[in-house]
């Protein structure tokens, strides 16, 4: 199972859509706070979080993911990371990968199938 957290709803039904037809069990969340209590209730195999959010962002979501599962497969996505060092930001935040916005379908699912083929 992935999760999805989105605080945009276009985006969040768009990445749900598009990761059930390739054949993943999806649950979403619209906020960093719905985020952890799903994924303290439902423990998926991935996370798919943006970073830019209101009341609990990104940031502080994956940090608190990363107090409670350390080898959680994450994958942050956001529109603002253009002219960001990727790198060091993957190692700042933890996370597997970054995608940037507005991301390919064919781009996000190579992420997302590398990200879970590594953390088998």
């Amino acid at each position: 199972m992935i999760l999805v957290i989105e605080d945009n709803h276009t985006e969040r039904t768009l990445l749900r859509k598009m990761l059930e037809a390739e054949g993943f069990q999806v649950c979403e969340a619209a906020d960093g706070d719905e985020g952890i209590g799903l994924f303290k209730a439902a423990r998926p195999e991935l996370v798919l979080c943006d970073l830019m959010m209101p009341r609990k962002n990104g940031f502080e979501t994956i940090q608190e993911i990363r107090a409670l599962a350390p080898d959680m497969p994450v994958v942050a996505i956001s529109g603002f990371l253009f002219g960001v060092d990727h790198a060091a930001m993957r190692e700042n935040l933890g996370v597997a990968a970054l995608v940037e916005k507005p991301f390919r379908k064919a781009h996000l699912l190579e992420v997302v199938r590398q990200v879970m083929t590594v953390g088998r």
